[in-house]
Formats: structure tokens, sequence, C-alpha cells
């Protein structure tokens, strides 16, 4: 679970900093943004709600992979990132 949480936390660091530099932000949430919220931001004691909501209000762009709750099921973040990719393809195009 440690490194989940190093994981999390360094994604909204990285996004923050992108922000820093006015540069764009497109995120894809493995699901809705409560729920990404629940299991992203807010791990083993550690609370970025406030920088979680922060960021997806000044990101470009958001897209929820599905509607569906987590589950524990690790399939949802594959989903999540095969979207991620497929934008990334045609927006390279």
């Amino acid at each position: 679970m440690r490194d989940q949480v190093a994981a999390e936390i360094g994604d909204l660091i990285f996004c923050r900093e992108m922000l820093n530099r006015d540069l764009e932000i497109n995120i894809v949430l493995p699901f809705t943004s409560d729920e990404s919220r629940r299991t992203s931001a807010v791990l083993n004691g550690v609370d970025e709600t406030q920088e979680f909501w922060d960021i997806l209000k000044h990101a470009n762009s958001v897209s929820i992979a599905t509607d569906e709750s987590h589950l524990n099921n690790p399939c949802r973040y594959n989903h999540a990132a095969d979207l991620i990719e497929g934008y990334a393809q045609l927006r390279a195009r």
C-alpha cells in the first residue's frame, strides 16, 4: 500500500507542477470523481482532497473511464490507462 500512496501523491505533485508552468493537463479518472478522490487522495492518513479538487478544477479536460465503483478491481485502472493511451495516439495524429 505504501507504493500506491507514493504513486497517487506523485500524480498530484506532477499535475500541480504542470499547472505551475502553465502546461496543459488532461485527466482520465478511472471512476467518478468522488470515487477517484476516495481511492487516490485519501490514503493511509494522507489527505490531499483539496489538492485533488483544485487540480481537477484547473485541468484542461477531465474524462471518467467508468461510472462503476472501484470494487478492488485493478481492471478499472487498466481501462483508464487504455483510454489515456488512445487519447494520446489520437492527439499525436
